[in-house]
C-alpha cells in the first residue's frame, strides 16, 4: 500500500510565506503612518519662525486645531476606506493629497489659504492613514496581539510626530518656513513607492456611520471619547503645539526645544510599546488610570521646570515621551472587549476624534492662554487637573464584563 506525501515545503513554507506578507502590510502602513504624521505635524512646528513673518500666534492656533479635528474625523473614514478600497489604494491616495497640501500651504498669502491647505486637506490625508487604519491591518495580521500591534501602530505615530520636530525646525530656522514645507512635502512623496507594496484584499469592517450609529448609544463609548478628549487635549493639542513656543519663551532656542521633542519621540515607541504589552495581559482600563494620573502630575511640575531650565525640564520630558501615545493600546483594548473584533477600528476610529477634537481645543486654547496672560503656566494647571479627572473617569471601566456587541459590516 503506498501513499503520497505532500510537499514538505507545502507545510512549512506556505504558513512562512503567509505571514511574511502580513507582517509587510503592517510594516508597509506604519511606514505610511509615520510619514503622514511627521507631514501633519508641520503646521505645529512653524508657529513660531511664521510669527516672525507676519502670522499671529492666535491665528496659526487656529490651523492647528483644524488640521487636528480634520485629522480625527478621518479616522472611522480611513479604516473603513482601506476595508473596502484595499490597503494600496487608501495608502496612495493619501499620501498624495498630504504631499500636495503640505506644498500648498508654502504658497498661502492669507489665513484662509492655510486653513484649507493646512488645516483641512493635510489633517484630513494624514487621518485616513492614522491608527484605526493599522487596526484594521492589525486585525488581520495578529487579532490576538491587536493591542501591542497598536502600541507599535501609536508609537510609530507618536515618535514621527516628534522626531520630524528637529528637523523641519531646523530648516525653517535655516531657510524658511516654505521651504520646510516643500522639503515634508517631497518626504512624503518619497514614501509612494512603498505604499505600492501594500496588500489589495479587502477586510470585514463595518462601514463608519453604521458604527457610529451604534456606538452612540452605549456608555463605554461616552466614557472612552472623553478620556480620549482630556488626552488629545494635554498631549497633541497643548504640549505638541505649544512645547516649542514655551521653551522659546523661556530663552531656549527653538531648535535646542524641538530636540527635547525629538527625545520624547524616541522614549513614545518604548512606551507605547510596553503599554500594548500590558493591555493584552492586564486590565486595561487599571492602565489607563496611572496613565493619567502620571500625566496630570507632570504637567502640573512642567512650567516649574520650563522656569528651571535644567536638568529636572529633561528628566520631566523623558517620562513624559513614555506616557505620550501609551494610551492608545489601552482604549484599544477596551474598544475590542466591547465591540468585537470586526467592529473595533472603527469603534476606535469615532473615540479618536474626540481625542482630536480635544487636541483642536488645546491648541487653541494654549494660543489664547499664551496671547491673553502672557505664559502657558494656567494652561499647563488647567491640563493637569483635566488629567486627574480623566483618572477618576476611568475607574468606572474597571472590571467590567467581556461583552461584544457585533456592528453591522456594511454602513
Amino acid at each position: 500500500m503506498s501513499t503520497t506525501a505532500r510537499p514538505l515545503t507545502h507545510c512549512s513554507l506556505a504558513p512562512v510565506g503567509a505571514g511574511a506578507a502580513a507582517a509587510g502590510g503592517l510594516a508597509v502602513t506604519g511606514v505610511a503612518l509615520a510619514v503622514a504624521t511627521a507631514a501633519r505635524t508641520t503646521p505645529s512646528v512653524l508657529i513660531a519662525p511664521m510669527e516672525a513673518l507676519g502670522w499671529s500666534r492666535a491665528d496659526l492656533s487656529m490651523v492647528a486645531a483644524v488640521n487636528l479635528l480634520c485629522f480625527g474625523l478621518a479616522g472611522p473614514f480611513g479604516a473603513a476606506l482601506g476595508a473596502r478600497a484595499g490597503l494600496r489604494r487608501t495608502l496612495v491616495a493619501a499620501l498624495l493629497a498630504a504631499a500636495a497640501a503640505t506644498a500648498a500651504g508654502a504658497f498661502a498669502t492669507a489665513g484662509w489659504q492655510l486653513a484649507l491647505a493646512w488645516g483641512l486637506v493635510l489633517g484630513a490625508a494624514a487621518g485616513v492613514l492614522s491608527v484605526p487604519l493599522a487596526a484594521m491591518v492589525a486585525l488581520r495580521v495578529a487579532p490576538g496581539r491587536q493591542a501591542l500591534c497598536l502600541g507599535a501602530a501609536a508609537a510609530v505615530t507618536g515618535a514621527a510626530q516628534l522626531i520630524a520636530v528637529p528637523g523641519v525646525t531646523w530648516v525653517a530656522v535655516t531657510w524658511s518656513p516654505a521651504v520646510a514645507a516643500v522639503a515634508a512635502a517631497a518626504v512624503t512623496l518619497a514614501a509612494l513607492p512603498l505604499a505600492r507594496l501594500a496588500p489589495a484584499g479587502r477586510s470585514p469592517v463595518p462601514g463608519a456611520l453604521a458604527g457610529l450609529r451604534r456606538a452612540v448609544g452605549t456608555r463605554v463609548f461616552w466614557v472612552l471619547s472623553g478620556l480620549m478628549a482630556i488626552c488629545g487635549a494635554a498631549t497633541q493639542g497643548l504640549v505638541g503645539t505649544h512645547l516649542v513656543p514655551a521653551v522659546h519663551d523661556h530663552g531656549i532656542p527653538e531648535v535646542a526645544g524641538a530636540g527635547l521633542l525629538a527625545v520624547m519621540g524616541v522614549l513614545t515607541v518604548v512606551g507605547a510599546l510596553a503599554a500594548g504589552w500590558m493591555a493584552d495581559r492586564w486590565d486595561p482600563a487599571q492602565l489607563l488610570f496611572v496613565l493619567f494620573a502620571g500625566r496630570a502630575l507632570m504637567l502640573v511640575m512642567l512650567p516649574f521646570t520650563l522656569a528651571g531650565r535644567g536638568l529636572g525640564l529633561v528628566a520631566l520630558l523623558v517620562v513624559f515621551g513614555l506616557d505620550w501615545a501609551a494610551t492608545v493600546p489601552a482604549i484599544a483594548a477596551i474598544a475590542r472587549r466591547e465591540a468585537g473584533d470586526a467592529a473595533a477600528p472603527v469603534l476606535l476610529g469615532w473615540v479618536l476624534v474626540a481625542h482630536h477634537a480635544g487636541a483642536g481645543l488645546g491648541a487653541v486654547g494654549g494660543g489664547l492662554a499664551q496671547a491673553f496672560m502672557g505664559s502657558y503656566v494656567m494652561a499647563f494647571m488647567v491640563a493637569g487637573l483635566l488629567s486627574m479627572a480623566a483618572a477618576v473617569l476611568s475607574l468606572g471601566l474597571w472590571h467590567r464584563p467581556v461583552v461584544a456587541a457585533q456592528l453591522p459590516v456594511r454602513a
